[in-house]
């Protein structure tokens, strides 16, 4: 990267006139050798004589200080050290649809080897993590250092059609976290088979092809706040709590829940799974505010 020259450096008055005089993109060229020309000419205006006097052009060396630096500049370009790299971000791209044919999103951000998949939502009528969702790529990429160490995938809303009915299930009455193949029980709600929805069909790929090391989900939960874990994520649940203030809570201390997606990503399969059980009605942006750091924290570190 060439240090800034012509429009991009804030010159005075006389080396304005100069580059006006010669061209924007042109450098003042005087015919007498290579420093000479770094210099500049020698010549000084008359209003640098009448300001110093008769003998200025004894005393005065052309151009003005800011002048030379900013023609040195240009004839030597030195390297810019403090820019990095722009983190790449795909922005918000549609990986399929939901049942009624709405758009299912997902963004990526960062481009470190270690991947991490956030969810958020999979209950139509669990709103509280929409904040969360919104501002993390924002609040991860603040960080490049994180951003070069890991990458995030955000899924925005598994369930649009929940979202857009304000009801758990999605539009064939069926609970997406119920549908996936891990004690899998045939039921109405649960579907005939696992993964016969499209919404959790599509997710199943998506962990097929990006890999997390660490997967993190948003629900709600109405008799307060928590975080849950499934498969080998209990020091992460940990330290989620210590950022948060958010209690742990293992899968072994909540009431059976055949064919979650806890049980099927973290206990068959083995990939560390985050719930993240914010308060049912609390305001989303004051979900996200409480758990941002620890948010942040346990993405940041998800092998422990």
């Amino acid at each position: 990267m060439r240090a800034a020259c012509h429009s991009d450096y804030p010159m005075n008055a006389h080396a304005t006139a100069l580059t006006t005089q010669h061209g924007p993109t042109q450098r003042v060229r005087p015919a007498r050798s290579a420093r000479a020309e770094r210099r500049g000419p020698d010549v000084q205006p008359a209003s640098i004589h009448r300001s110093l006097g008769a003998d200025a052009q004894h005393r005065v060396q052309w151009p003005p200080v800011p002048s030379l630096l900013y023609f040195f500049a240009c004839a030597h370009p030195q390297p810019v050290t403090e820019a990095l790299p722009q983190t790449p971000d795909s922005g918000w791209q549609v990986i399929g649809q939901s049942i009624q044919g709405r758009d299912i999103q997902r963004r990526s951000v960062g481009s470190g080897p270690r991947a991490v998949l956030w969810i958020g939502g999979i209950h139509g009528d669990e709103t509280e993590g929409m904040i969360a969702t919104a501002r993390l790529p924002e609040a991860f990429l603040a960080d490049p250092a994180r951003a070069g160490r890991v990458t995030l995938h955000l899924i925005e809303d598994l369930n649009p059609d929940g979202r857009a009915a304000e009801t758990r299930e999605n539009a064939a009455a069926v609970d997406l976290n119920r549908n996936y193949p891990a004690a899998f029980q045939s039921a109405p709600a649960h579907g005939a088979a696992p993964l016969d929805q499209p919404e959790t069909a599509l997710l199943a790929a998506q962990l097929d092809v990006l890999h997390p090391e660490l997967v993190i989900v948003a629900h709600s939960w109405r008799q307060g706040y928590f975080i849950n874990y499934d498969g080998p994520a209990s020091e992460l649940a940990e330290r989620f709590s210590a950022a948060s203030g958010y209690p742990v809570v293992p899968s072994a201390n909540i009431n059976p829940t055949p064919g979650s997606l806890g049980s099927w990503v973290g206990t068959k399969r083995g990939i560390p799974i985050l719930t993240v059980e914010y308060e049912r009605g609390a305001d989303p942006a004051g979900c996200w505010q409480d758990t941002q750091a620890a948010i942040l924290a346990v993405i940041d570190s998800s092998r422990p």
